[in-house]
C-alpha cells in the first residue's frame, strides 16, 4: 500500500508541473480569445456605421449579386452579435464560481449553465438572482440578443423622393404680344367661350384652372412666369337700375323681352321693366329673367373712376337679372327634375339686380407645377397698367343694341388696326425671355370683343301660365352661353334660394371665360391661334427611392456592445481581485482559471460527499432537479461541498488518505 501511495504522489507531482505549464499557456489563450471576439464585434459595428453613413440620404447601392443594405446589415449584425456574445457567454459560466462562495442550491449550477446557452436560460437566471449579482448585465444581454437583428433592420427605410431628371422635358408656354390678323383671335375667342362652360365640372362652385404645361415625367416645377392674358372684374350696379311696373296690360299693348309685338303677354298680369341708361331694358312678367349686353366706347357704370381698367378694356357687359326670394323650406323640397311650372310655383317674390363685368388685357403671373400627372397652375398676380397711353380708353368698340336692334353686330375700325397698346412689365416674375414688354394691337382686341359680344350677349326668360301659356318654356335669344347662364348659374335648381351660391356661380362663370381666353391665347391646344408664344423651361422630376437611416435603432446595437464590454470588464476586475490572474480566488490555488467556464470543472469540483448525497446514477430530469434544489452547497477550496451538519458528513478524501498512511 505504501508503494502505491508513493507512486500516486509522484504522478500528482508530475501532473502538477505539467498543469502549471498548460495552465499558463491556456490562460493566455483564455484571455486573448474574448478580447479578439470583443474587438471583432466592435469592428463589425464600426463597419455597419461607416457603410450606413455613406449611403444615408443617397440612392440605393448597386452591389454584385443583388446584395442590399439590409442583407449587409443583417450579416454583419449577426457576425458582431456572435462576436461579443461569445465572451459574454464565457463570462457567465465563469462567474458561477463566485456565486457559490456562499451557500447555494446545487441546482444553480444548472441555471448558470443554461444561461450561458441562450435567452430562456438567462431569463431564468435573472429571476433566480433578482439582479443581486454582477452577472445580471450579462444575462440581460443574452435575453436582448434576439431583438438585435430585427431592430437594426428597422434602421433602414426606403422612402421615395423627387430627383431632377436632366434628360426629360418640362415646359410651359407664355406669350408677350398678340397681333391680328396673324393671330386668329376671332376663332380662338369662340373656342375659349365654349371651353369655359364645357370644362366646368362643379356647377361653377369652383373656377377652372389655367392649363398648358408639358411634363414628360408627370412631376415638374416651374419658376413663377408671366404671360399676356385676359383678366376680369365685376361690380354691383343694382343701385343704378330703374324699375318700372305696369298693371292690366293686354296682349300686344307692350313689348316683352324678345317679343316686340307683345304676343306672349299674359293678360292682366303685371309687367316689370328693369333698365339701365343707354337702352338696356329687361321687360318680363315671370320671376325668372336675364338680359346681358355690351357697353359701347368708354361707357361704364361700375368702373368710371378706374382709368387703367378702361384703358385696357376688351369688353364690358351689363347683366340684369331677377333674384327669386324663395323660402328655404320650399327650396329644399325642390326636386332635381323640377320643371318651369314647379319652379315658378315656389317663388312668392323676387327682386332685380344688375352687375357690370369688365374683361381687360393684363399681364398675368403664374405659379405652375405638375404632380403625378396633374397640372396645377395658379394665377398669383396680375398687372394692368398701360405704358404711354394718354387717352381714357384704347378700344373704342361700337356695337348694336341687342334688345332694340335685334342683332349681335359690332362696327370695326380699320384705321386703328395697327395701333398698339403696351403694358407695364412686373419685375417680380422671372420670365423675361427674348423681347421686352407686353403688347396687343387694336385689331386683336377688336376681334376678341366682337366674338365675346356674339357669344355672351343675349336674354332668357321663363314663360308659363296654366290658362294662357300652358306649354312652359324659356324664351332665349342671342349667343350660345345665355342658356348656360340662365339655367346653370343664375337659376340653378340646387341653389335657387341661396344667394351666396348664386354670387359664387356668377363670379366663377365669368372667371372661367377669362381663364380659357388666356389659355387659348397662351397655349391654344390642340390648335394654335397665336404665333408669338415661347417656352418657359422648368425642372422635370422623377420619383427615386433613396436610403434613409434612423440612427436610433443602430444605437440599440451600440448599447449592447457597450453593455457587453462593461460586463466583461466587471468580470475581469472581480476575478482579478480573487487571485493573481490564473486562480479563481486566493483560497483555491488548485483550481486553474482556464477550466472555470467548462462543464468539466463542475464535474471535477463535486466532492465525493456531494456525489453521494446528490445521486448515484442517471435518473429522470425531474428527480435530478428536485435533488439538486434540495442540496445546498458551497465552494470550499477547489471542491464543491455540501452544507450539512458535521456529524452527517461522510469521511473526506483527506481523512481517507490519512488513514491509509497510518
Amino acid at each position: 500500500m505504501a508503494d502505491e501511495l508513493r507512486e500516486a504522489t509522484e504522478i500528482l507531482r508530475f501532473d502538477g508541473g505539467l498543469n502549471d505549464r498548460l495552465t499558463s499557456r491556456v490562460s493566455e489563450d483564455d484571455q486573448r480569445y474574448p478580447f479578439q471576439s470583443s474587438t471583432s464585434g466592435f469592428a463589425a459595428f464600426i463597419l455597419i456605421v461607416v457603410v450606413l453613413a455613406r449611403f444615408d440620404q443617397q440612392s440605393l447601392p448597386d452591389w454584385p449579386s443583388k446584395i442590399t443594405l439590409n442583407t449587409f446589415v443583417a450579416f454583419f449584425t449577426t457576425l458582431g452579435k456572435a462576436a461579443f456574445m461569445f465572451p459574454v457567454s464565457m463570462a457567465i459560466s465563469q462567474t458561477q464560481w463566485t456565486w457559490f462562495h456562499r451557500e447555494r442550491p446545487l441546482y444553480d449550477f444548472h441555471v448558470f449553465d443554461q444561461a450561458s446557452r441562450g435567452a430562456w436560460g438567462s431569463l431564468v437566471l435573472l429571476w433566480r438572482i433578482r439582479f443581486r449579482h454582477f452577472v445580471a448585465p450579462g444575462a440581460a444581454l443574452m435575453v436582448l440578443t434576439f431583438l438585435t437583428s430585427p431592430l437594426t433592420q428597422l434602421a433602414i427605410s426606403y422612402p421615395v423622393r423627387d430627383v431632377l431628371a436632366a434628360t426629360e422635358g418640362a415646359k410651359v408656354l407664355a406669350i408677350r404680344t398678340i397681333n391680328a390678323p396673324t393671330d386668329r383671335l376671332d376663332t380662338g375667342t369662340r373656342k375659349a367661350m365654349l371651353l369655359a362652360t364645357v370644362a366646368d365640372a362643379s356647377d361653377f362652385l369652383t373656377p377652372i384652372e389655367p392649363l398648358g404645361a408639358f411634363c414628360s415625367t408627370g412631376n415638374c416645377t416651374f419658376d413663377t412666369y408671366q404671360s399676356l392674358g385676359v383678366c376680369v372684374k365685376t361690380a354691383n350696379i343694382t343701385s343704378q337700375l330703374r324699375i318700372q311696373d305696369f298693371d292690366g296690360v293686354q296682349v300686344g299693348e307692350m313689348p316683352l323681352l324678345g317679343d316686340d309685338e307683345g304676343s306672349s303677354i299674359i293678360p292682366a298680369e303685371k309687367i316689370w321693366n328693369a333698365s339701365l341708361p343707354g337702352g338696356y331694358d329687361m321687360l318680363h312678367q315671370t320671376p325668372l329673367a336675364v338680359m346681358t349686353d355690351t357697353l359701347n366706347g368708354g361707357d361704364s357704370f361700375g368702373f368710371t373712376n378706374v382709368t387703367t381698367l378702361l384703358q385696357t378694356r376688351i369688353a364690358s357687359f351689363v347683366l340684369i337679372y331677377t333674384t327669386p326670394l324663395v323660402p328655404d323650406t320650399a327650396s329644399r323640397n325642390q326636386s332635381d327634375e323640377a320643371d318651369v311650372p314647379n319652379t315658378l310655383a315656389v317663388i312668392p317674390n323676387f327682386r332685380h339686380e344688375a352687375m357690370e363685368i369688365l374683361f381687360h388685357i393684363c399681364v398675368q403671373s403664374y405659379d405652375t407645377n405638375v404632380h403625378m400627372g396633374v397640372e396645377e397652375s395658379r394665377l398669383i398676380g396680375e398687372i394692368s397698367e398701360p405704358v404711354g397711353l394718354k387717352d381714357d380708353f384704347f378700344l373704342d368698340l361700337q356695337c348694336r343694341n341687342l334688345v332694340h336692334d335685334k342683332v349681335l353686330v359690332c362696327e370695326t375700325n380699320p384705321d386703328r388696326w395697327d395701333d398698339v397698346i403696351h403694358l407695364k412689365d412686373s419685375v417680380e416674375a422671372n420670365s423675361t425671355v427674348g423681347e421686352i414688354g407686353f403688347s396687343a394691337n387694336y385689331r386683336s382686341m377688336e376681334m376678341m370683343a366682337t366674338m365675346m359680344k356674339v357669344g355672351m350677349g343675349g336674354y332668357a326668360r321663363a314663360h308659363y301660365h296654366p290658362q294662357y301659356h300652358p306649354n312652359a318654356g324659356v324664351y332665349t335669344g342671342g349667343g350660345d352661353l345665355v342658356q348656360t347662364l340662365f339655367q346653370d348659374v343664375v337659376y340653378n335648381l340646387h341653389g335657387i334660394s341661396n344667394i351666396t351660391r348664386r354670387d359664387i356661380g356668377l363670379t366663377n362663370y365669368y372667371l372661367n371665360i377669362a381663364t380659357t381666353l388666356s389659355s387659348v391665347i397662351r397655349v391654344g391646344r390642340p390648335q394654335r391661334y397665336t404665333h408669338g408664344a415661347f417656352n418657359i423651361t422648368g425642372q422635370a422630376w422623377k420619383e427615386a427611392t433613396y436610403v434613409h437611416i434612423t440612427w436610433g435603432w443602430i444605437a440599440f446595437l451600440a448599447s449592447e456592445l457597450v453593455l457587453a464590454a462593461g460586463f466583461l470588464i466587471i468580470t475581469i476586475i472581480v476575478q482579478s481581485k480573487s487571485g493573481n490572474g490564473r486562480l479563481l480566488h486566493r483560497e483555491d490555488p488548485r483550481v486553474p482559471r482556464d477550466i472555470k467556464n467548462s462543464s468539466l470543472a463542475t464535474l471535477a469540483a463535486l466532492s465525493k460527499e456531494c456525489r453521494e448525497m446528490f445521486s448515484n446514477g442517471i435518473h429522470p430530469m425531474d428527480e435530478l432537479k428536485s435533488a439538486a434544489k434540495g442540496l445546498r452547497v458551497r465552494l470550499d477550496g477547489s471542491e464543491i461541498v455540501p452544507v450539512v451538519a458535521e456529524d452527517e458528513l461522510p469521511p473526506s478524501r483527506t481523512d481517507q488518505m490519512d488513514r491509509l498512511e497510518n
